[in-house]
Protein backbone atom coordinates (compact mmCIF):
# COMPACT_ATOMS: atom_id res chain seq x y z
CA UNK A 1 0.00 0.00 0.00
CA UNK A 2 1.29 3.39 -0.51
CA UNK A 3 1.85 6.28 1.38
CA UNK A 4 -1.36 7.76 0.37
CA UNK A 5 -3.67 5.11 0.80
CA UNK A 6 -4.17 3.78 -2.77
CA UNK A 7 -3.45 0.36 -3.07
CA UNK A 8 -0.74 -0.13 -5.62
CA UNK A 9 -1.85 -2.62 -8.67
CA UNK A 10 -0.22 -5.69 -8.97
CA UNK A 11 -1.48 -8.86 -11.05
CA UNK A 12 -4.90 -9.77 -9.62
CA UNK A 13 -5.83 -5.95 -9.61
CA UNK A 14 -5.12 -5.47 -13.60
CA UNK A 15 -7.19 -9.03 -14.46
CA UNK A 16 -9.88 -7.37 -12.34
CA UNK A 17 -9.68 -4.22 -14.45
CA UNK A 18 -9.39 -6.43 -17.68
CA UNK A 19 -12.63 -8.12 -16.66
CA UNK A 20 -14.48 -5.10 -15.95
CA UNK A 21 -13.67 -3.21 -19.03
CA UNK A 22 -14.11 -6.27 -21.29
CA UNK A 23 -18.02 -6.27 -19.95
CA UNK A 24 -19.09 -2.78 -20.07
CA UNK A 25 -19.21 -2.55 -16.38
CA UNK A 26 -19.94 0.87 -14.39
CA UNK A 27 -19.49 2.38 -11.30
CA UNK A 28 -21.57 1.87 -8.49
CA UNK A 29 -20.93 4.67 -6.68
CA UNK A 30 -24.00 6.63 -6.33
CA UNK A 31 -23.96 9.93 -8.68
CA UNK A 32 -21.09 8.57 -11.01
CA UNK A 33 -21.81 7.06 -14.30
CA UNK A 34 -18.06 6.29 -15.11
CA UNK A 35 -17.17 2.77 -16.40
CA UNK A 36 -15.74 0.60 -13.91
CA UNK A 37 -12.41 -0.23 -14.01
CA UNK A 38 -12.40 -2.25 -10.47
CA UNK A 39 -14.17 -4.76 -8.97
CA UNK A 40 -14.32 -4.95 -5.08
CA UNK A 41 -11.65 -7.66 -3.32
CA UNK A 42 -14.28 -8.95 -0.63
CA UNK A 43 -17.00 -9.44 -3.32
CA UNK A 44 -14.83 -11.77 -5.66
CA UNK A 45 -13.64 -14.22 -2.36
CA UNK A 46 -17.50 -14.00 -1.44
CA UNK A 47 -18.44 -14.59 -5.15
CA UNK A 48 -20.87 -11.52 -5.24
CA UNK A 49 -21.77 -10.22 -8.63
CA UNK A 50 -21.87 -6.40 -9.68
CA UNK A 51 -19.78 -4.52 -7.42
CA UNK A 52 -17.60 -2.76 -9.63
CA UNK A 53 -15.73 1.18 -9.33
CA UNK A 54 -13.70 3.28 -11.35
CA UNK A 55 -11.31 4.56 -9.25
CA UNK A 56 -9.51 3.85 -5.80
CA UNK A 57 -11.61 7.18 -4.71
CA UNK A 58 -14.81 6.07 -5.85
CA UNK A 59 -14.42 2.73 -4.01
CA UNK A 60 -13.44 4.64 -0.88
CA UNK A 61 -16.21 7.11 -0.73
CA UNK A 62 -18.66 4.27 -1.49
CA UNK A 63 -17.26 2.00 0.91
CA UNK A 64 -19.42 2.49 3.93
CA UNK A 65 -22.50 1.62 2.23
CA UNK A 66 -20.96 -0.94 0.40
CA UNK A 67 -19.81 -2.78 3.28
CA UNK A 68 -23.32 -3.77 4.46
CA UNK A 69 -23.60 -6.14 1.24
CA UNK A 70 -20.73 -8.77 2.52
CA UNK A 71 -22.78 -8.70 6.21
CA UNK A 72 -26.12 -9.98 4.32
CA UNK A 73 -24.23 -12.76 2.40
CA UNK A 74 -22.44 -13.92 5.91
CA UNK A 75 -25.40 -13.67 8.20
CA UNK A 76 -25.78 -16.68 9.62
CA UNK A 77 -23.62 -17.79 12.27
CA UNK A 78 -24.69 -19.80 15.16
CA UNK A 79 -21.80 -18.64 17.24
CA UNK A 80 -20.91 -14.88 17.20
CA UNK A 81 -18.68 -14.96 19.60
CA UNK A 82 -16.39 -17.46 17.68
CA UNK A 83 -13.36 -16.61 15.46
CA UNK A 84 -13.07 -19.07 12.88
CA UNK A 85 -9.47 -19.13 11.26
CA UNK A 86 -10.35 -20.87 7.69
CA UNK A 87 -13.38 -20.11 5.07
CA UNK A 88 -15.51 -23.44 6.13
CA UNK A 89 -18.81 -22.45 8.09
CA UNK A 90 -21.74 -24.04 9.68
CA UNK A 91 -24.76 -24.65 8.17
CA UNK A 92 -28.15 -23.74 9.09
CA UNK A 93 -29.84 -26.70 10.64
CA UNK A 94 -32.49 -28.27 8.68
CA UNK A 95 -35.31 -31.02 9.56
CA UNK A 96 -34.82 -34.17 10.58
CA UNK A 97 -35.70 -36.86 7.66
CA UNK A 98 -37.41 -39.83 8.36
CA UNK A 99 -35.57 -43.24 7.45
CA UNK A 100 -37.76 -45.43 4.86
CA UNK A 101 -39.44 -48.41 6.86
CA UNK A 102 -37.89 -51.17 4.80
CA UNK A 103 -34.60 -50.12 6.24
CA UNK A 104 -34.12 -52.29 9.76
CA UNK A 105 -33.07 -50.05 12.68
CA UNK A 106 -30.26 -50.55 14.71
CA UNK A 107 -30.57 -50.84 18.56
CA UNK A 108 -28.55 -47.19 19.52
CA UNK A 109 -31.13 -45.36 16.88
CA UNK A 110 -33.31 -44.66 19.64
CA UNK A 111 -30.98 -43.53 22.74
CA UNK A 112 -27.51 -43.96 21.11
CA UNK A 113 -26.51 -46.84 23.22
CA UNK A 114 -24.98 -49.47 21.35
CA UNK A 115 -26.12 -52.47 23.34
CA UNK A 116 -25.63 -55.42 20.87
CA UNK A 117 -22.24 -54.11 20.04
CA UNK A 118 -21.18 -53.78 24.07
CA UNK A 119 -22.68 -57.60 24.46
CA UNK A 120 -20.13 -58.86 21.81
CA UNK A 121 -17.37 -57.25 23.05
CA UNK A 122 -18.24 -58.49 26.50
CA UNK A 123 -18.31 -61.86 25.71
CA UNK A 124 -15.00 -62.19 25.01
CA UNK A 125 -15.76 -64.79 21.94
CA UNK A 126 -14.50 -63.60 18.53
CA UNK A 127 -17.13 -64.15 15.71
CA UNK A 128 -15.97 -66.60 13.05
CA UNK A 129 -17.00 -65.34 10.08
CA UNK A 130 -17.96 -67.05 7.32
CA UNK A 131 -16.74 -67.11 3.40
CA UNK A 132 -19.74 -65.17 2.40
CA UNK A 133 -19.54 -63.04 5.28
CA UNK A 134 -15.49 -62.55 4.54
CA UNK A 135 -16.51 -61.48 1.30
CA UNK A 136 -18.70 -58.77 2.29
CA UNK A 137 -16.40 -57.36 4.87
CA UNK A 138 -13.70 -57.37 1.81
CA UNK A 139 -16.09 -55.62 -0.38
CA UNK A 140 -17.23 -52.89 2.28
CA UNK A 141 -13.45 -51.88 3.82
CA UNK A 142 -12.19 -50.94 0.07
Amino acid sequence: MADNGVVEEDSKTKKIEEKAETEEQFCQTEGCDKPAALQCPTCIKLSIAGSFFCSQDCFKGFWGTHKLVHKKTSSYNPWPSFKFTGPLRPAPVTPTRSVPSHISRPDYSEDGVPRSERLAKSSGQIKQLSPREIKAMRKTGR
